[in-house]
């Protein structure tokens, strides 16, 4: 989260003409459960989806794969995005990974989440590609 997942999504999807589905757009005002999939309305996403899925599009966020299955809608060309810093030499750093093992319970639903998701999918070693974004670039 916080790396430019949206930002990005935009640029190609502008410069390519294709549509990008953020599932951000599709939150519920009354979520039914404090994790991701209770934030958002599913079946309206899941419409948006299928209308998509005859043309080339761009689906954005965190936990795709649970939101979008690809037993659903099929698997894509992935990328992750990962949040790095620079160190001395230039050297990219991954801020998340430490925050992604972490075995204590994160304080926030949301986030403890994404690192259960992290930990079942691995999406950031199955991705087609992985992009190190520096911070500060959103």
């Amino acid at each position: 989260m916080g790396c430019g997942k949206s930002t990005i999504a935009s640029l190609v999807g502008d410069a390519e003409n294709v549509p990008v589905l953020c599932p951000d757009d599709f939150a519920t005002p009354e979520p039914t459960s404090g994790n991701i999939k209770g934030r958002i309305d599913l079946k309206q996403l899941h419409k948006s989806a299928r209308k998509l899925l005859k043309r080339p599009a761009i689906f954005e966020g965190v936990c795709l794969e649970e939101l979008l299955p690809r037993a659903s809608f099929g698997r894509g060309f992935i990328v992750y995005l990962k949040r790095v810093s620079l160190v001395a030499g230039g050297s990219p750093v991954w801020q998340d990974e430490k925050e992604l093992n972490a075995r204590e319970r994160a304080a926030n639903p949301i986030d403890e989440e994404v690192r259960r998701y992290h930990r079942t999918y691995r999406p950031h070693e199955r991705a087609d590609l992985c992009l190190a974004v520096p911070e500060g670039c959103d």
